[in-house]
């Protein structure tokens, strides 16, 4: 098995000096003084590769309007309603793939080209 390669952004992990990530124990953790997780935002690379997931598992967007990022809802049809068995009670309900117009993997562009509207693929990386 080949093995699972690291997103060279995440390299700057290996930098991070000796930190405690529970400081007050035995009191309840609280990320707010975590030194780890403090360190970890102050590295530019690593909060672009938490970006970059977000995006691509669909959670945030870009709005080109506007020019800023904002969480994506969940829709009542992404989770299907369960019995106490686990069992779905809507399996014909569309979910929110089945009703977008345009596929994920693709963005249209509305630049003028020759005329007519141009579909392009997008630059998306799939992990």
């Amino acid at each position: 098995m080949k093995p699972r390669r690291t997103d060279k952004r995440l390299q700057v992990a290996r930098q991070m000096p000796p930190l405690d990530h529970w400081p007050d124990r035995p009191a309840e953790f609280d990320p707010r003084k975590s030194q780890v997780l403090a360190w970890l935002r102050e590295q530019d690379d690593i909060q672009l590769w938490i970006l970059e997931r977000l995006k691509d598992r669909g959670l945030v967007e870009f709005n080109e309007f506007t020019e800023e990022w904002h969480g994506v809802p969940r829709l009542p049809q992404d989770e299907p309603e369960r019995t106490p068995e686990g069992e779905d009670t809507r399996p014909d309900t569309p979910t929110r793939a089945d009703v977008c117009t345009t596929p994920p993997h693709q963005v249209v562009s509305l630049a003028p080209r020759s005329g007519r509207r141009v579909r392009q693929a997008s630059q998306r990386v799939n992990n």
